[in-house]
Parts: structure tokens; sequence; C-alpha cells
């Protein structure tokens, strides 16, 4: 499958050598995302949405935030985001085929990511990829727990790691 971009390692200069924090899976994690997944299902009826636990909760491995998707059909756009702007306020990173909401007052770190066109594609098959492949979960984990000790290193090597996957899935995967 075709990757989204490749960072340069000058990109990861961005992230501090301050460690992660790494938390033991649990299933409050997955009841927070479960939580948002009803409400957002609730505002979002009718409209053509699919809402799931992505990332590191939803291979049930440590981590350092709970993060759903929402993966949205482009011509909601406007109208999606506006919803969760009244909802949540601005976005903290809003691009083309990506925007991420940090949601305050958890008692875990939380976001929501909303993907729209090839970048929800990817990020939607690399979920189910990685789900129905426990070998690589492991070696996710691996890397995790192996880079924790510096975020920059951690991002950098997640990175790297996930990118190999990507390259991995078969397009009609």
């Amino acid at each position: 499958m075709k990757l989204l971009n490749k960072f340069s390692r000058e990109f990861f200069d961005k992230y501090s050598d301050k460690p992660v924090k790494l938390l033991p899976y649990s299933s409050e994690m997955q009841s927070l995302a479960d939580k948002y997944i009803k409400i957002l299902s609730e505002t979002f009826k009718g409209i053509d949405i699919k809402i799931q636990t992505i990332g590191s909760v939803a291979y049930k491995i440590p981590t350092s935030d709970v993060e759903i998707a929402l993966y949205v059909k482009n011509n909601n756009r406007e109208n999606v985001l506006k919803i969760l702007e009244e909802e949540f306020g601005k976005p903290q990173q809003n691009e083309k085929e990506f925007v991420r909401f940090e949601i305050a007052g958890e008692e875990f770190e939380f976001d929501i990511h909303i993907y729209f066109g090839y970048e929800g594609e990817v990020s939607e098959k690399l979920t189910r990829f990685m789900l129905n492949n426990p070998r690589l979960i492991d070696e996710y984990k691996t890397i995790k727990e192996k880079f924790c000790f510096s975020r920059k290193e951690y991002q950098l090597n997640k990175n790297t790691f996930l990118n190999k996957v990507i390259e991995a899935i078969p397009d009609n995967y």
C-alpha cells in the first residue's frame, strides 16, 4: 500500500527527549473510548461516518493515550468539523485529510482523530491489518516499550515501524 508521507529524521527533532509515560492497557481505557463512540454515534446519526477505537487501545497494549477515529466522507467535512468544534473547541491539528481534537478532563489523555480521503483509508486498513496480525501487535508493543525513554525516539521508531506495516498491506486489503 502506498505510504501517506515519509517524514525526515529532522521532523522528529520537534519532539523532546523526555520519556513517554506508557500506561498498561485497561478496560477503563476501552470504556472511555466506548463512551465517546456512543456520544458521537448519536451526534452524527444519519451522517455517513464510521467510528472506531484505534491505536494501542484497539490492540490492547500499553499506551500513552486513548484514540478513536471518525472516518468521514469528504462531502460531510465542514458539517462534521463544525459540530465537533461546537462541542470540543478548536482542533489541535487541522490538515486536509486529518484533524485531531484533544479532549481535556478525562482520566486518560484522549484524542479524536477525524480522517478524510486516502489518509482515512490507510488508517482503517492499518487498524484492521494489525488486529489480524497479532505478531505485528507484539512487535509494536516491544518498540513502544523499548523507545519510551525519549518522545523523539518513540515517535521516530513507531513511525518507521508503522510505515513498514503500511507498505506490507496489499492494495486490495
